[in-house]
């Protein structure tokens, strides 16, 4: 009954989700595809079956034209964006990492002393705490493999689960659940589920002659993890250890956490209770298999393939459960990518570096590889910065220009996309800040591949030349947190602290790294396709509008008019939300 139904609802009968008056729904569920360029849906929707991506892209608004309108397109930057409606400016997450200046030590972006693990970090309210204060029988939940990816959606109301690498299982932690677990996750872990994914090969999901990129699969830069190889198939291990750590990079990680999810529902009987429940669900298996692999691979995109059979899994479990009449489905992603910097070289120029040869190569060399041989095609410069290298550099001709003890740091490291002042040191000079500001960055400058460099002290004094990059990055920097210089790489140039790690990074303000998909489906939303240039940050006002409640505390996006359902007096609160942001 439930696949004979969904087809008749895709049809655009009487019963479809998108038609009929608008209510406030019984389940919202927010879906982050970790690492979606926007580019990918459009690209491959014939492709996709029809309960899945292509039902929300048909049946939904479907925006075309959102861009993050922040530098720092890192996973927890973007996950708390979408859920806050707001910038790192606001919401304080201005990366993955950082570093806190009392301590000299690095924090990780859901760092939490007491708990291990919690959302202490985040600044801002979310739309799932706004839900749960304005309807306290409300249950918010959120799943992820990533740990930032379940917490900074849950916010500080909601309860987060995200996969553990050491036993295979989902996990959470005391800052949710003080006591234990429910009986039904400790019950979903003892299955060993995990464990019963041990030999399984991921093949190709369909003919291979289907699929644009066949004919690379094994390209220059791959760094798949140790345990794959370069090219299909990959077996997962039956050692626990290295199963449970290779199973993120498969597609079967997504599975395993939809399985998750499906458990979730039926025994938190979310949607089912007569109040608004919110589910966030952020899949993160894209991430790492973009990393390991590149975005343009064979692996990419048969992963995208099976992530959308995965979707149709959740879409029709949740017509069966809830009905997706009675859903608001949102679907995004918290950054997209660039290429791998070497597939683009060797794209449009002539080059025979391999993984070794680019290895041994002087600091110097790899910084910059560019030599346009091909007749007709445009020479590309991309490349790798390698952080440690060139902070080594600078602080040695600090340590020369001011007399200096050999080995002395004035700069204390690279926490991207930061250069931080070594604080400590800074306390026994008699130098002005302003002044070692302006000298490093300076420095900071020569270093090939880099667009531009923003002294602390110009952002906080507001002291900086007018451009969008400009401005992206100061809605990007928050006083206490970022560092004393930001920096902005050329396009196409791989920046961050472990270079050699990754294929293919994202984390610049630049178009591949900004544009995500925005898919918004539900009872009363007329389908259309906008190609009107919106931000993720106007998601969270989008759905506080949708559901009558408080937008979250620091939230600064626009109400999305076109996925407001049609009733005059949502719209009304639509319209009057704007018009406050003006």
């Amino acid at each position: 009954m439930l696949i004979l139904l969904l087809p008749f609802l895709l049809a655009g009968g009487e019963e479809s989700p998108v038609q009929g008056p608008a209510r406030r729904p019984k389940l919202v569920v927010q879906i982050t595809i970790d690492q979606l360029r926007a580019d990918f849906l459009p690209r491959f929707k014939e492709r996709f079956g029809t309960h899945g991506l292509r039902y929300l892209m048909e049946h939904g608004v479907d925006f075309r034209d959102a861009r993050y309108a922040h530098a720092t397109t890192f996973t927890a930057v973007g996950h708390a964006t979408l859920f806050t409606g707001a910038h790192p400016e606001g919401h304080g997450i201005v990366g993955n990492y950082w570093l806190d200046r009392t301590t000299n030590t690095q924090v990780y972006c859901v760092d939490d002393a007491l708990h291990a693990r919690s959302a202490r970090n985040l600044l801002s309210s979310t739309i799932g705490d706004e839900l749960v204060l304005s309807s306290p029988k409300s249950k918010v939940f959120s799943a992820s493999f990533k740990d930032r990816g379940a917490i900074l959606p849950g916010g500080k109301r909601g309860k987060a689960f995200w996969y553990d690498r050491d036993t295979g299982s989902f996990r959470s932690s005391t800052a949710y659940y003080p006591e234990h677990l429910p009986s039904w996750v400790v019950a979903w872990n003892e299955a060993g589920r995990a464990v019963g994914l041990a030999g399984r090969e991921w093949g190709l999901l369909r003919n291979p002659f289907s699929y644009a990129a066949l004919e690379r699969d094994d390209r220059q830069g791959e760094r798949p993890p140790p345990g794959f190889e370069r090219t299909f198939p990959h077996a997962l291990p039956s050692e626990k250890a290295d199963l449970f750590r290779l199973l993120p990079f498969t597609p079967f990680g997504d599975e395993l956490l939809l399985d998750f999810v499906l458990e979730l529902i039926d025994q938190e009987k979310l949607g089912q209770r007569g109040v608004t429940d919110m589910l966030a669900i952020s899949f993160s298996c894209s991430d790492y298999i973009g990393h390991a692999f590149g975005p343009n691979s064979l692996e990419a995109e048969d992963n995208l393939f099976r992530l959308d059979e995965t979707l149709s899994q959740l879409l029709l479990t949740l017509q069966e459960r809830v009905g997706l009449e009675n859903c608001l489905i949102v679907l995004s992603s918290d950054h997209g990518v660039d290429s791998i910097p070497e597939e683009r070289h060797l794209l449009s120029c002539d080059s025979k570096l391999n993984d070794e040869a680019w290895v041994a190569r002087s600091t110097n060399e790899r910084e910059t590889f560019l030599k346009h041989v091909d007749s007709g095609v445009a020479c590309c410069e991309a490349g790798r910065h390698y952080p440690d290298d060139w902070i080594t550099e600078v602080n040695r001709k600090l340590c020369k220009r001011w007399n200096l003890e050999d080995g002395t740091r004035p700069l204390l490291g690279f926490w991207n996309p930061s250069v931080y002042l070594n604080e400590n040191w800074f306390a026994e000079q008699t130098l002005e800040r302003n002044l070692i500001e302006k000298i490093v960055a300076a420095e900071l400058r020569r270093i090939p591949g880099i667009a531009f460099v923003l002294e602390k002290h110009r952002l906080q004094q507001g002291a900086t030349p007018r451009s969008e990059w400009v401005a992206m990055v100061e809605r990007s920097f928050h006083d206490s947190r970022s560092g004393d210089w930001i920096l902005v790489q050329e396009p196409f140039w791989f920046l961050n602290p472990v270079p050699n790690k990754y294929a293919a990074m994202h984390g610049s303000p630049y178009s591949y790294d900004t544009q995500v998909p925005v898919l918004i489906a539900g009872a009363g939303i007329a389908p259309a396709v906008v190609h009107r240039r919106i931000g993720p940050e106007d998601i969270a006002p989008t759905i506080a509008v949708i559901l009558g409640i408080q937008l979250p505390s620091a939230s600064v996006g626009h109400v999305l008019i076109e996925a407001v359902p049609g009733e005059e007096e949502v719209r009304r609160r639509a319209l009057e939300a704007n018009w406050r942001k003006r």
